[in-house]
């Protein structure tokens, strides 16, 4: 009932349990899947606010993955679901989107940017899954071809969607490169 009170404490609850690191109860976790329609109605500029807050958290990809698991990630960034499941090569351990989330963690800057450089981090390989293709002569290995356009892109386009500042998107954007 709460969660269809605001349309954003889904996000907030998913927000302060990255922060504060404890673990949600399964019948309310199960409640967010339930409320993304409330949620669809938040302005984006809310969404965004939680997010970079989820962002500065001691582990972002706790928050990250608590998103994926109630559907909230594909309400604000579908993008990085194309990464789950998408193999890279014999150089890496993770797929694409748990390479990503550990990327985010281990991204350390000031308490005033940290958000926008572990959202940088976050799109660093969102192009990756459209740009895979096979190796040649080498099975179970891909290339990845001028990902770094193609999620250049797409960080442009969640940019917006995001409705970052233009610093915002300069500081973010340099840390995709």
């Amino acid at each position: 009932q709460r969660f269809r009170e605001d349309g954003l404490r889904p996000m907030r609850a998913v927000r302060q349990a990255t922060q504060l690191e404890f673990t949600i109860d399964p019948p309310t976790l199960a409640a967010i899947a339930e409320t993304l329609d409330v949620f669809r109605k938040v302005s984006v500029e809310r969404i965004r606010d939680e997010l970079f807050k989820l962002l500065a958290g001691p582990k972002p990809s706790y928050g990250i993955e608590l998103m994926r698991v109630t559907g909230l990630l594909g309400e604000v960034l579908p993008e990085l679901l194309e990464g789950v499941g998408v193999t890279q090569n014999r150089f890496h351990k993770f797929d694409v989107y748990r390479h990503t989330l550990s990327v985010v963690d281990n991204t350390h800057g000031a308490r005033e940017e940290l958000a926008v450089l572990r959202l940088g981090a976050l799109l660093h390989d969102v192009g990756k899954p459209r740009a895979r293709v096979p190796r040649e002569g080498a099975p179970g290995e891909y290339s990845f071809f001028k990902h770094e356009y193609v999620g250049a892109d797409m960080a442009d386009a969640i940019g917006r969607r995001l409705k970052l500042s233009r610093s915002e998107e300069r500081r973010g954007g340099k840390e995709c490169r």
